[in-house]
């Protein structure tokens, strides 16, 4: 959300900015057709979120957020007097706006949103996301983290369900393609600035066992007489 919201919108037209009823789609990718960002739109939103909180005990909720193109919006008198509403000035803050809002939301029902990086390109929302960082190219991991916001690395290299060779051997896979040799001299730190600061999951994992004991043992050791 708010794109790849295809399926929902053949399902409830009224989940777009201009009613159009559409087909469910039959091919893999991205398609224009979007989700209206307004009060009904976030309702709906809300509405699936509150289910997924019932049904799942995770405390992260990954909300999706990439490849949402702005064409219906750009067109929508609707959308674009929402835009002015919250001052902004380019359409990619109307996604931002939204994001910022589902993640509130989220924290409201004491859950964490991971959203992919997209969500992030009109500026960092509120509610204190965090980031998948996918798009490799456009630097998404280096931006989120410079930023501030937890980040994890997922870049396109690592996409195991890409291809290994010519895609004539191996039809049910997308491209581009995933060579082992690539994916093994993949380094998450590459290029990340160390004031960042970045401390990942696994070094945390790693910390706790190893010093909280280290701690509560500390408390029984005698004290250092400084007058010897």
């Amino acid at each position: 959300m708010p794109g790849h919201m295809r399926a929902a919108r053949a399902a409830y037209p009224e989940l777009g900015y201009d009613g159009k009823v559409l087909k469910v789609g039959r091919a893999w990718g991205m398609y224009p057709e979007v989700l209206r960002v307004d009060d009904l739109g976030l309702k709906f939103c809300k509405d699936i979120l509150d289910e997924l909180c019932e049904v799942f005990d995770s405390d992260y909720i990954h909300i999706g957020g990439d490849e949402c193109p702005e064409a219906e919006w750009s067109e929508s008198p609707t959308a674009r007097e929402q835009l002015k509403a919250i001052s902004g000035t380019h359409m990619d803050e109307l996604q931002r706006h939204f994001t910022a809002q589902i993640a509130e939301y989220l924290r409201s029902k004491g859950k964490k949103m991971i959203g992919w990086d997209e969500i992030i390109d009109g500026g960092v929302p509120g509610g204190d996301p965090t980031v998948l960082a996918w798009r490799d190219w456009t630097k998404a991991a280096q931006r989120s983290t410079a930023a501030g916001v937890r980040t994890i690395q997922a870049p396109t290299m690592l996409y195991f369900g890409s291809a290994q060779g010519p895609f004539d051997k191996e039809p049910l896979a997308q491209g581009p393609g995933a060579d082992l040799e690539t994916v093994y001299a993949f380094d998450p730190y590459k290029d990340i600035e160390e004031k960042t600061g970045t401390w990942s999951l696994e070094c945390r994992l790693r910390f706790g066992p190893n010093t909280f004991p280290l701690s509560n043992t500390s408390g029984t050791w005698c004290s250092l007489d400084l007058s010897l």
